[in-house]
């Protein structure tokens, strides 16, 4: 499905500030045209005039008041700033995923010398649920963000709205909906309705459905600008949501040099380039894996599932099973002795690898072409990894939002263990931090987190995990999300959409997204 935009060509990253400043930039120190479009925002119509009088008939003192005048609203309203600091810019996000709803609203601080815009603030407001529980009413599924808009309104000044960039992006929620890609464009379109009328700049292309990779590729870039990371040395960083899967990480030029179309992003640096691969799962996020592990219970048996939970009723879905084909359905029971989490993990496996097969090898899971992370590259994961690492016991809770904890995939498969053997009515009691709706599946969730990491991403049983939420960036802790990258691409003045792989036509042309921290 598709949001109708036509990417240019493919988002480009570069590492290097030094090539900052032979690129424009929205909010950077603004051209002139720039300059007088936001004047005549703020200036009364007769000083407009005044100031634009080319018949010579201005009186002298009055054109002297109006440029005292002009220089005051130039001071005051940030068309230009004073000494050495920068003026503020602001680039509102919302993050439309299968689960939920999201807005950031950043806040950067143009500098004046040519290196990139620091990040100075972030306001940060989540709610449930997302727009695939409103599938078949568009109009309903635009009315979830209002409180989201709300809060965008109220964290950016009326007066710098119009000049303030908005984006929309819808990830695997959509791009995995069952009801077809119909039902999604239905949506999209009474969403990009809504937000046309906030006084925002949201140009028509500001709101599509993100391509996966482009959402694995921003969530990358976001990690590596807060940790304050170069081209030299970057981290690898893989995000689970609830339809969809992704991992990114440098490669060097040999491994660029034999890969297939579509798997390796350039990044442009001051002397070499340097490469990352980037790829997204579709349909592997914790949501839809949740269908494909249960679709595998003993039909002999009644549906017997090993990742059932002993006490628990099981589950049943007839048909649009999300990340499913629209017609399969299935029912799965718990055993009647209960949850296995090795034979929970040999079904996450099975259902891991059941598209192994791809056009070029090596293969990964989902018929993806494969290549090794470089030797030490560390990796950090996010979103539903963290959580369920977290949660499970598996790693310790974090002592405050910007100190990472970590976690092995041995650990994660002890606590799985324990967890399996749990009786679903103390499964609540034992884990009080899993939202009650996800209760029933920790077991099945630990377990496939276990085998993407391991089997699908390649992270030795003992190599340690770096779990991120919120990184520290210049004292203050910052959501680490793929938001901010993209509002580091829209910030650079090239938002248009690159196709993912998951078929969405997301936006994201980057021209310079630095990943150095000033």
């Amino acid at each position: 499905m598709s949001s109708g935009f036509t990417p240019r060509r493919k988002p480009t990253i570069s590492l290097d500030p030094k090539r900052m400043g032979s690129f424009d930039r929205i909010g950077a120190v603004p051209s002139s045209r720039n300059t007088s479009a936001r004047l005549r925002d703020y200036l009364p119509p007769q000083l407009w005039n005044l100031l634009n009088d080319t018949t010579g008939k201005g009186s002298r003192a009055a054109l002297v008041l109006a440029g005292a005048l002009i220089l005051t609203v130039m001071v005051c309203f940030g068309v230009f700033g004073g000494g050495g600091g920068g003026d503020a810019q602001h680039v509102v996000v919302f993050d439309a995923g299968s689960t939920g709803n999201r807005v950031h609203v950043f806040e950067f601080e143009n500098t004046r010398d040519g290196t990139p815009p620091r990040l100075v603030d972030e306001v940060f407001h989540a709610e449930k649920p997302g727009f695939k529980e409103h599938a078949k009413d568009p109009r309903g599924a635009a009315a979830l963000l209002d409180p989201l808009v709300a809060t965008a309104m109220k964290s950016v000044p009326k007066r710098a709205r119009k000049h303030t960039p908005l984006t929309l992006r819808a990830t695997a929620g959509l791009r995995l909906l069952p009801e077809g890609p119909a039902a999604a464009t239905a949506i999209m379109d009474e969403v990009r309705r809504k937000l046309a009328k906030t006084g925002f700049d949201v140009p028509n292309n500001h709101v599509s459905i993100l391509g996966g990779s482009d959402e694995g590729l921003y969530g990358w870039m976001a990690v590596n600008y807060l940790l304050g990371n170069t081209a030299s040395k970057t981290v690898a960083l893989a995000d689970l949501g609830g339809g969809s899967a992704q991992v990114a990480y440098s490669v060097d030029t040999a491994v660029h040099a034999a890969a297939p179309d579509g798997y390796i992003r350039t990044i442009p640096g001051s002397q070499t380039d340097s490469s990352a691969y980037v790829h997204s799962f579709n349909g592997y996020g914790i949501m839809a894996a949740r269908h494909r592990i249960l679709k595998r219970g003993d039909a002999n048996a009644g549906g017997a599932h090993g990742c059932v939970h002993s006490g628990h009723e099981g589950a049943k879905c007839e048909r649009d099973c999300y990340g499913l084909e629209s017609t399969e359905s299935y029912t799965a029971v718990a055993k009647s002795t209960g949850a296995s989490f090795e034979e929970c993990l040999n079904t996450a496996l099975e259902a891991l690898n059941e598209e192994s097969k791809c056009e070029r090898a090596p293969c990964s899971f989902g018929g993806a072409w494969h290549t090794p992370r470089a030797p030490n590259t560390e990796f950090y994961a996010m979103s539903y990894i963290a959580e369920r690492a977290v949660q499970s016991k598996a790693a310790a809770s974090p002592v405050d939002d910007a100190t990472p904890a970590t976690v092995t995939p041995r650990r994660l498969a002890e606590a799985g263990r324990k967890i399996c053997g749990t009786h679903v009515n103390d499964v609540m009691t034992r884990y009080p931090g899993v939202d009650p709706e996800h209760h029933p599946w920790l077991c099945l969730d630990v377990a496939y987190v276990y085998a993407l990491l391991t089997d699908g991403f390649g992270v030795g049983a003992d190599e340690t995990v770096t779990l991120v939420d919120k990184i520290k960036y210049r004292g203050k802790a910052v959501e680490a999300a793929w938001a901010l990258g993209d509002a580091i691409a829209t910030m650079e003045g090239a938002s248009g959409g690159a196709s993912g792989d998951g078929g969405g036509g997301g936006d994201g042309v980057v021209r310079e997204a630095h990943l150095r921290r000033r």
